[in-house]
């Protein structure tokens, strides 16, 4: 998912113009000082929604964790 500082510099307009005139992912790298994983999440098909899903798998687990750490907390604090 995109961050406060790629949104800032309109990191996913930018690759997508350099990418349309033929720029490979190393030109537009080193051209906007990004990284290949950002641009392949701009330009790949499904990755935005790929990384929606880990993150909410993640935040699901924490959650899960978090519950488990209290009940046992609760149980064991007698």
């Amino acid at each position: 998912m995109q961050n406060h500082i790629s949104v800032k510099r309109n990191l996913g307009n930018r690759i997508h113009s350099l990418a349309d005139k033929g720029l490979s992912y190393r030109q537009i790298e080193k051209k906007l000082g990004c990284s290949k994983g950002a641009i392949s999440y701009h330009l790949g098909k499904g990755q935005k929604e790929k990384a929606a899903l880990r993150l909410q798998k993640q935040r699901d687990n924490n959650v899960r964790y978090e519950n488990n750490r209290w009940q046992y907390l609760a149980a064991n604090n007698n």
